[in-house]
């Protein structure tokens, strides 16, 4: 099994010259991997900067070659059908829906690979964060922006559910 942060691949680099924001780009996975997790911006329009796309696997899986073993039958018989019930009423949401959306940082009412381009322009002191966009930068909430917020926008957008910090949630203006 991989460990977390083990690097399975070298990097693969490639410089676009000359573009325009009507030029697209596609990359893809290690070949023959089937725990590839895409991220958002596997594929899209070029964009002045630089674009990180990067590959999360799993479990270190690989396509099979060919199976040793027979197909085993199943062992429980097949179940009925059960009725269907009464819907149930919605919960009420935890979030201020009027807050400010930790991830978004441009504000779009997205959390994309743009948002972590902005705190890393942000970080290199290339732009300056204020105000809204600023409390949104703050992923983790330790009062402070800094790398590992990009990170946490990278795994909410390789559709990672744990250790996102604040990622996603709603906080009063």
């Amino acid at each position: 099994n991989l460990k977390t942060g083990e690097k399975i691949a070298p990097d693969t680099i490639k410089t676009a010259e000359k573009v325009t924001v009507n030029d697209s780009y596609t990359t893809t996975a290690l070949p023959g991997r089937m725990d590839a997790v895409a991220p958002g911006n596997a594929n899209g329009k070029y964009a002045p900067g630089v674009i990180n796309v990067v590959y999360f696997y799993t479990d270190g899986g690989v396509i099979p070659t060919d199976p040793t073993d027979p197909p085993t039958e199943p062992t429980d018989p097949p179940t009925e059908p059960t009725e269907p019930t009464e819907p149930t009423e919605p919960t009420e949401p935890t979030d201020d829906p009027t807050g400010i959306l930790i991830g978004d940082v441009d504000m779009d009412g997205q959390i994309t690979i743009g948002d972590a381009t902005i705190i890393q322009r942000h970080l290199a002191e290339l732009t300056a964060l204020t105000g809204d966009a600023l409390i949104a930068a703050d992923c983790d909430g330790d009062g402070r922006v800094a790398i590992k917020d990009v990170t946490l926008i990278l795994k909410k957008n390789a559709e990672y559910t744990d250790e996102i910090g604040r990622v996603g949630r709603r906080v009063a203006r």
